[in-house]
């Protein structure tokens, strides 16, 4: 099923004419009419380049300036509905989050010197991939591998429509190892608006930015990942010294100051410590010729525990 994500754009562009929404009862909601600059040198083989109608539905907050006529703004917002008319072929509808107008005096002949000039439409979407159009051999550099991506967008309300968009490929060396993607794919794609595919009238978007976020549903991503399936790699596990004190594990001590100085598993504690206290002994007594210390020697009979015979 298509992606219901908003599709996110962003453009810097002049408001040619507008005010209040005629089709709102409040003056807050403005509308503007205004056009996508799609120039792109040298032209892409089946993209029309011509620049595409827009309009901005923008609600201005009581704090607000509204915005003015000619003026150069920074738009950001959300893809709407897409219109199609007798004059226009398409006409995109864009509900803004957020209109930024650069300052100066509009009316004046200096005011476009201090202004970006405007750019080409940079667009967010994510979308399931339909169609793919590979190039034959022979084929001009301005004939682009392309790609249909459909998704969903809101018109205002609780409805969403559907929007199917070209994606188009530049062969550029970023690009020249990236195989098209699968049919089914759930992707999203970053890139700006170029024009218009001739046949179909579907907005021409030049691929900038591109990521998988499901591929269930299709035999694999890519047609090279096939075979370049691999597991998940494994995040080593850096092992340290509290991880030996487990439940029912027997403490280990240094033997860097003794070479006796461990616990045995099998031995009680006390054991342990006595056994390692006479080697440590035994290694820190002088040596006597014919004499010899044993730790288990029994006591001699003058030194008999009291109470017993004699």
């Amino acid at each position: 099923m298509p992606s219901t994500s908003p599709a996110l754009f962003v453009n810097i562009l002049p408001l040619m004419s507008g005010g209040p929404d005629p089709t709102k009862q409040s003056s807050s909601y403005q509308r503007f009419e205004n056009r996508l600059f799609c120039g792109y040198w040298p032209p892409v083989v089946g993209i029309n380049h011509d620049l595409v109608d827009c309009v901005i539905e923008h609600y201005v907050t009581p704090e607000e300036a509204l915005p003015i006529e000619e003026s150069m703004v920074m738009c950001v917002g959300t893809l709407k509905v897409l219109a199609k008319t007798a004059t226009a072929p398409l006409i995109v509808r864009v509900k803004t989050l957020s209109l930024q107008c650069f300052p100066g005096d509009v009316s004046a002949d200096s005011y476009e010197d201090h202004c970006p000039l405007p750019s080409h439409a940079q667009i967010s979407v994510t979308g399931i991939v339909d169609r793919t159009q590979t190039l034959p051999q022979g084929e001009s550099d301005m004939a682009w591998p392309s790609y249909e991506l459909n998704l969903h967008v809101y018109d205002g309300g609780k409805q969403s429509l559907p929007l199917t968009l070209w994606i188009l490929i530049p062969p550029t060396r970023r690009w020249a190892k990236t195989p098209l993607p699968r049919q089914n794919a759930l992707v999203n794609v970053v890139g700006q608006i170029i024009g218009v595919k001739e046949d179909c009238s579907h907005l021409a978007v030049e691929q900038q930015a591109f990521d998988y976020i499901n591929t269930r549903g299709t035999e694999s991503a890519t047609d090279a990942s096939s075979n370049q399936q691999q597991s998940p790699a494994v995040t080593p596990t850096k092992r340290r010294r509290w991880n030996a004190y487990q439940v029912g594990a027997s403490p280990q001590l240094s033997t860097r100051r003794g070479p006796a100085a461990t616990f045995n598993a099998r031995e009680s504690p006390s054991s342990s410590f006595s056994s390692a206290r006479v080697v440590s002994v035994e290694q820190m007594m002088p040596s006597h010729e014919g004499e010899s210390f044993e730790a288990s020697s029994p006591l001699p009979e003058s030194e008999t525990e009291p109470g017993s015979t004699m």
